[in-house]
C-alpha cells in the first residue's frame, strides 16, 4: 500500500473494488419491471402539486396569531407589574401568559414558514403551511 501526501493531508492510493469489502448484510437491489410489483412509494394520486399562489388567508392568520400573541405577551408583563391598574393581578398575569403561548407559537412557526418560502430558502415552500378546509 503507497501513502502519498495531497494537499497537506495523506491519502491511501490504493483502491477499494467491492470485491475486497465484505458486506454483513447483503441486499437484493434487483427490481422487476412489473408495474404490479410497485412497492407504493411514488403513486401519482398522493403527489402534492404546487400551489398556484401563496395561502394568503393562512399567512394572514398566522401573522395575526404572532401580533395578538405579542400582545398578550404585554398585558402578562403589565400585569405582573402592575401597570394596569396599579395592582398586580397574578390569576390575569397567568391567564394572559397562557394566552400568548397559545398564540404566539403556532403563528410565529407559520410566519416562518412563510417568510423562508417567500425567500426562496431550499428546503421551504408554501406547501408546507397548513391550509384549512
Amino acid at each position: 500500500m503507497k501513502i502519498e501526501r495531497v494537499g497537506g493531508a495523506r491519502r491511501c492510493a490504493r483502491s477499494l473494488s467491492r470485491s475486497s469489502i465484505t458486506d454483513p448484510f447483503p441486499v437484493n437491489l434487483s427490481q422487476s419491471d412489473d408495474a404490479a410489483a410497485d412497492d407504493g412509494w411514488a403513486h401519482e394520486d398522493r403527489a402534492v402539486p404546487p400551489p398556484d399562489a401563496p395561502p394568503v388567508r393562512e399567512i394572514l392568520l398566522a401573522v395575526g396569531l404572532l401580533v395578538a400573541g405579542c400582545a398578550f405577551a404585554g398585558l402578562a408583563r403589565a400585569s405582573a407589574t402592575g401597570r394596569l391598574d396599579g395592582h398586580v393581578h397574578p390569576g390575569a398575569t397567568g391567564g394572559f401568559a397562557t394566552l400568548a403561548v397559545l398564540t404566539f407559537l403556532p403563528g410565529a412557526y407559520t410566519t416562518r414558514l412563510a417568510w423562508y418560502a417567500a425567500r426562496g430558502v431550499p428546503g421551504y415552500s408554501f406547501n408546507d403551511i397548513p391550509r384549512g378546509q
